[in-house]
């Protein structure tokens, strides 16, 4: 995470977990003090073969440009209605991608964000 303790806000810079199930959280602490998760960063979860479904939490309003690139194996991504913003190449070459629950305050899909995703359900 990178934290921001002016604003009190983080981004997940880096996942380096094996759990196929992912929800990213709302909330981080550091040395007693909360911030709140607004935004998913540049390649955070890129290339992870483990992950099959992704919750994207209620506070996050960013999703970087390649964050979920390469995530092979995703099948299943819901986002909160706080995310306003999908990075480029966010979800590039997420080959499984079946799924999509997009939020319903999105102001901007970046170019090509779903790349060599194109075979999914949008829900909502």
């Amino acid at each position: 995470f990178v934290l921001n303790t002016t604003t009190s806000t983080a981004i997940i810079t880096k996942y380096k977990g094996k759990e196929s199930k992912i929800e990213t959280p709302s909330l981080v602490t550091y040395n007693n003090k909360n911030y709140t998760v607004t935004e998913i960063g540049l390649y955070a979860f890129a290339k992870n073969t483990k992950i099959i479904d992704v919750k994207i939490s209620d506070k996050v309003e960013k999703i970087g440009a390649f964050s979920f690139k390469e995530c092979s194996n995703m099948k299943t991504l819901t986002m909160a209605d706080s995310v306003k913003i999908i990075g480029s190449f966010a979800f590039y070459d997420c080959e499984k991608l079946e799924t999509v629950k997009l939020s319903n305050n999105l102001t901007n899909i970046s170019n090509q964000a779903f790349k060599y995703s194109i075979f999914f359900t949008a829900l909502g």
